[in-house]
């Protein structure tokens, strides 16, 4: 198909190619050079289409002659890689919901803060979003996910900006849940150091 396409725009070109000089002798004057322009026959010999097949590797690749231990050592380093990126997913989950819930211990037990209509409802997306992105099923972070929804978003910013004492309530809460957190991370690291 592409040989045909490109040896008719070839030979289309070679048909008009006499007139092409005759077009240019009469813009370029004296300045027209007749050595400039290759013959018909050497301008069409320098027009081709061709194309290569090659082998499919066979059992002399390269790669099929690899050591057995060679193979072992590339699949390990790339379980292993992808086990670090598994985790470090995992643990930007763990600092997205530890800065939404130190937000929250920020704002409410003070009570010349103005609470913004996100504080509760980014955390609620958050542990909604939290089980499809748990791609290691992380179980702390699983319960400290349902205990945060359960001790954190029971109320709307509405019922929290009017009530002291749930403010108060709610931002004690937050205190404890991210000492908790913060005690359960502290544990992984200590954890994932010592294996």
């Amino acid at each position: 198909m592409y040989r045909s396409k490109i040896e008719g725009a070839v030979r289309e070109f070679i048909v008009q190619y006499p007139s092409l000089i005759e077009e240019a002798k009469i813009s370029l004057g004296t300045m027209f050079r007749p050595t400039d322009y290759p013959s018909v026959n050497e301008l069409e010999s320098k027009y081709s289409f061709e194309f290569n097949i090659l082998p499919v590797p066979t059992e002399n690749d390269f790669r099929v002659e690899m050591m057995k231990e060679d193979v072992d050592k590339i699949k390990a380093q790339i379980a292993e890689e992808v086990r670090l990126n598994q985790r470090a997913a995992v643990d930007s989950l763990w600092g997205r919901l530890r800065e939404l819930v130190e937000r929250m211990t920020n704002i409410l037990p003070d009570e010349s803060k103005r609470i913004r209509g996100t504080l509760v409802s980014n955390i609620v997306d958050l542990t909604d979003l939290i089980p499809k992105l748990n791609i290691v099923n992380d179980s702390n972070l699983e319960m400290i996910r349902v205990e945060i929804k359960d001790r954190l978003c029971e109320y709307d910013v509405e019922v929290l900006r009017n009530s002291k004492k749930l403010r108060w309530l709610i931002g004690q809460n937050a205190i404890k849940m991210l000492q908790k957190m913060d005690s359960i991370k502290s544990a992984n690291t200590k954890q994932n150091n010592t294996v």
